[in-house]
């Protein structure tokens, strides 16, 4: 959406007179120019703002939000909405896929708490169509939460799964925030390249 944005009020902005509507906001294309300056503000806004006027500032033209869900942390949930939550707030990964086959296999209401070192945990899980047997709990997990523009590869994080009687389980994060950086750097390589080749002189990208 963004880079069409561009290109619209490029155009717009070589009219003589007029004004136009931007995300509901009255934009006055004869202070667009022919320069604009994209700020990649954090990982899911990105605004466009004009070319320097007589005040030596700029004027925000758009500002795009990326609409995200809101991804529980470090709160346990019940097994049925811990498998929804990875399953609509995260991208297929193959630890995602791990953890829902464990809970798919989970027989027990008990997690064993006697093989609990803080990060390694076995839960009794089903084997076969009877029998049960103990199934280590894979830590971290490596996981792609929605967090930044839906048509951009999700950047990864490693989390930390914790499992309670119930079962509930938890995520927490143990990535650090590198992945506001991978992402901000993806929204700027896709603008580079999705942006028409005619317009790349007058448009400067910054994060």
């Amino acid at each position: 959406m963004i880079k069409e944005a561009i290109e619209y009020l490029f155009n717009k902005g070589t009219e003589e007179f007029g004004s136009l509507e931007v995300e509901g906001k009255t934009v006055d294309v004869k202070e667009v120019g022919r320069e604009m300056t994209i700020h990649i503000d954090d990982p899911n806004t990105v605004s466009i703002y004009s070319q320097l006027n007589d005040e030596r500032k700029r004027e925000q033209l758009v500002i795009a939000k990326a609409i995200l869900p809101n991804v529980v942390y470090d709160r346990f949930l019940e097994s049925e909405n811990f498998i929804i939550e990875l399953m609509s707030k995260f991208e297929p990964t193959e630890d995602r896929e791990k953890v829902l086959k464990l809970f798919g296999c989970i027989k027990s209401e008990q997690v064993h708490k006697s093989m609990d070192d803080g990060l390694s945990q076995t839960v009794t899980a089903k084997k076969g169509i009877s029998t049960v047997a103990e199934m280590e709990v894979p830590n971290p997990v490596t996981l792609a939460p929605y967090r930044t523009f839906p048509e951009l590869p999700q950047p990864t994080s490693k989390f930390v799964l914790r499992l309670q009687d119930g079962p509930e389980a938890a995520l927490f994060n143990a990535g650090g925030t590198s992945w506001r950086v991978e992402a901000m750097q993806s929204i700027k390589e896709y603008l580079d390249e999705g942006i028409n080749p005619e317009l790349k002189e007058f448009v400067k990208i910054i994060m």
